[in-house]
């Protein structure tokens, strides 16, 4: 985190919404995260599953590296956390039900997710939770 900016962005052909996640090349080697950046994008490349936000193409430039991944226009977990202050037994088992599933996709895949957390878990338009 930290190298740059989202954009909510239209594809020209098909008119599908992304958001574009825009990364500096300069700040990504002076946080030396070179490795953890393209470890990152080559499984994004790989992985397709309902409950992670997925990425559906990348491209650089000389100055950044694109991801154009599924728009989640839910908000994160911690905003919905804050403003709730708790949730039901019922949304937090939906909630944990969804991570669940998504990182047993992940494991069976032999990924390890490094950093669930609040904060990185979003919602879709259907507020399905996605890691």
């Amino acid at each position: 985190g930290g190298f740059g900016r989202v954009w909510k962005v239209e594809h020209k052909k098909s008119k599908k919404i992304y958001a574009m996640k825009e990364m500096s090349k300069i700040r990504i080697v002076s946080k030396r995260s070179v490795n953890s950046v393209m470890n990152e994008r080559k499984l994004l490349a790989v992985v397709r599953h309902p409950f992670i936000v997925n990425m559906e193409y990348a491209f650089q430039d000389r100055e950044n590296l694109y991801l154009a991944m599924d728009l989640m226009t839910g908000g994160d977990l911690r905003y919905h956390l804050v403003r709730a202050r708790q949730f039901t037994e019922e949304q937090t088992r939906f909630f944990v039900a969804c991570i669940v599933t998504g990182l047993e996709y992940l494991h069976v895949n032999k990924i390890i997710h490094r950093d669930v957390k609040p904060e990185n878990l979003v919602l879709d338009n259907k507020g399905y939770l996605r890691i």
